[in-house]
This record gives C-alpha cells, sequence and structure tokens, in this order.
C-alpha cells in the first residue's frame, strides 16, 4: 500500500524523472451525448421497476450522480516523480516493490502514456500521461526496477472504451 509522505517522514531517494498530468481527462460532451445518456439511464431504470430490482435502481441512480460530478469538476493536476526507490504521486509513496509491471503506450490519439499494474489487486491499474519525455529512456530506466509486460503493447481496452463513451 502506498506510503504518506506527510504522515511519515519518509526518504524516498533521488528524483530521475518529474512532471506534471490531469488526474483525468475532461471530454466535451454536447447536447445529443446527455440526450442518448439521459434516455440510457431512464431506459435502465424502467428496468430495473419493471424486474422490481431495487439495488440495481438504485445503483444506476449512483453511477448516474457520480458522471454528474464528475462533468462539473476540473481535473486536479497531480505532480509525479521517479526515483531509484519508487514513485512519488503527490504526497505518496509507492515502493517498487508494490508494482507489478508496466507498460507505455506511446503515440496515441491522446499522447504518451505509462501504465502500472500493482501487487495488490485492491490498487487499480494506474495510466500516467506524459509528452516531453522520451518513452525509450523512461521504460529503461524503469525497468531496472519493474518487469515490463510483453502481452501489453497498447491502451486498454476500458480505456479505451470509456474514452469513446466520453466518461
Amino acid at each position: 500500500m502506498p506510503v504518506n509522505l506527510i504522515e511519515n517522514n519518509i526518504e524516498y531517494g533521488e528524483v530521475k524523472y518529474e512532471w506534471d498530468f490531469p488526474e483525468f481527462v475532461p471530454y466535451e460532451r454536447g447536447k445529443w451525448w446527455y440526450v442518448i445518456a439521459g434516455i440510457v439511464i431512464a431506459g435502465f431504470i424502467v428496468f430495473a421497476i419493471t424486474t422490481l430490482n431495487l439495488l440495481f435502481g438504485i445503483l444506476v441512480i449512483m453511477v448516474s450522480m457520480v458522471l454528474f460530478y464528475l462533468q462539473n469538476r476540473h481535473p486536479k493536476i497531480l505532480n509525479v516523480k521517479f526515483t531509484d526507490m519508487g514513485m512519488v504521486i503527490e504526497n505518496l509513496f509507492y515502493s517498487y516493490d508494490e508494482i507489478r509491471s508496466f507498460w507505455i503506450v506511446s503515440d496515441n490519439e491522446e499522447g504518451n502514456n505509462v501504465y502500472f499494474e500493482f501487487q495488490s489487486f485492491s490498487i487499480p491499474r494506474l495510466s500516467i500521461p506524459f509528452i516531453d519525455i522520451d518513452p525509450v529512456r523512461l521504460q529503461a530506466y524503469l525497468a531496472q526496477f519493474i518487469d515490463i509486460d510483453p502481452e501489453r503493447e497498447g491502451t486498454p481496452l476500458s480505456e479505451t472504451f470509456a474514452r469513446w463513451l466520453r466518461l
């Protein structure tokens, strides 16, 4: 699990790479996106009512509220540092031992991204975009500490699907 640097005075090593990135990518959604989303949500709620599935109806409403909240929020700019001991994102330190593997996708439509899979299944996959850094050098540096995932070459399907739906 990540260690909070504010609560624990930990030395995290010499910084080799550092940059800022947005917490998430905000997508522009037109009027038709909201019309279609409203129809889909209404359809799910009608389905939940007709099948007497209260839990599904509550889940649909909660997901709708989260999407509305995220739409009206600007992404926070986060700072990432890669050191010889681990990765620091804002005030959280991730030891390289906590990371199972990584891979880099460069020159996709959103720019370059480095993806991290963690040892713990409770920590979701992490995607960090970057622009002004050589992907080959970054990969060579990280490969000293973390295994490169040989099966992963492109953007994960879940991220492509979310981008396509503008979520």
